[in-house]
């Protein structure tokens, strides 16, 4: 028989299951209430009901986090689970809400948004689903490695920055078209180097691809994506297929000493 233990404090349910969860906690928040567990939590948990959990406690042996639905704040930097899972229903919030979070592989079963209330930097490739950026004001979500190898479109809302080339090696996902719609800003960093942008980025109309100072952009040429060698050169390694395109409205943002060589046609991926 099933034996359920089921706890109770004040806005926060937390159900902890013997039998049928696999050592799994639930934690449960109602409605829009809002409530925190400040204690560590060790092995894998789901998070259900429509409010908002903060995690702050030192969950270095929470192996995984299930996303059910309504939101998580992450309010500490150890308070971050080793793998999060986008399950059951869409649009479920993943807060950022701690200095010098890095952000873990990403498994979206359903598009969910990755709000950065704090600087944050995404370690892990998201699959799945879309991914949805979001940010506080002057916030920044930067690339925090090779997450070409992810399967999950990112759209950056408006009010987001991602950023990427901080360090030589990190790269955006590279999904099938689009892998990348900005309604906000994509910054290229000073570290910038070949198929840092490998999937088709469309910058839409009001957001701004932002060249840090003394970033040159090269031309494009078939032999740079054969190479690797082309910002952007096209997530199947393909010649014929564009991968960056400027929407009528779009802004190209350049820092001082920055050089950009390729071609645009508004309104056209190239």
């Amino acid at each position: 028989m099933k034996t359920i233990q089921k706890l109770t404090l004040g806005l926060l349910t937390v159900v902890a299951s013997s039998a049928g969860f696999a050592s799994n906690l639930v934690i449960e928040v109602a409605g829009s209430d809002v409530a925190t567990v400040s204690g560590a939590i060790a092995g894998t948990a789901s998070k259900i009901g429509t409010g908002e959990a903060i995690l702050s406690g030192n969950n270095a042996s929470l192996t995984a986090l299930t996303l059910s639905n309504g939101q998580v704040e992450i309010n500490a930097a150890n308070a971050m689970p080793a793998a999060v899972t986008f399950d059951t229903n869409a649009n479920n919030i993943l807060e950022i809400n701690a200095a010098s979070a890095s952000v873990p592989a990403l498994t979206m079963t359903t598009a969910g948004k990755l709000l950065c209330t704090l600087d944050t930097s995404l370690v892990g490739a998201p699959s799945g689903a879309a991914l949805t950026v979001g940010a506080a004001a002057s916030k920044v979500l930067t690339i925090g490695g090779d997450l070409s190898a992810g399967t999950s479109a990112m759209v950056i809302e408006s009010a987001a920055t991602v950023a990427v080339g901080a360090a030589s090696g990190d790269k955006m996902p590279a999904a099938s078209a689009p892998a990348v719609t900005v309604a906000g800003i994509l910054e290229l960093k000073s570290a910038m180097s070949g198929g840092y942008c490998a999937g088709v980025n469309e910058i839409q109309s009001g957001a701004t691809l932002l060249v840090d100072a003394s970033v040159s952009v090269p031309a494009y040429a078939a032999a740079l994506v054969g190479a690797n060698t082309d910002f952007f050169n096209h997530w199947n390694g393909s010649a014929s297929e564009g991968s960056l395109k400027f929407d009528s409205g779009s802004t190209l943002k350049l820092g001082n000493g920055a050089v950009w060589a390729r071609a645009i046609t508004v309104g056209t991926a190239l």
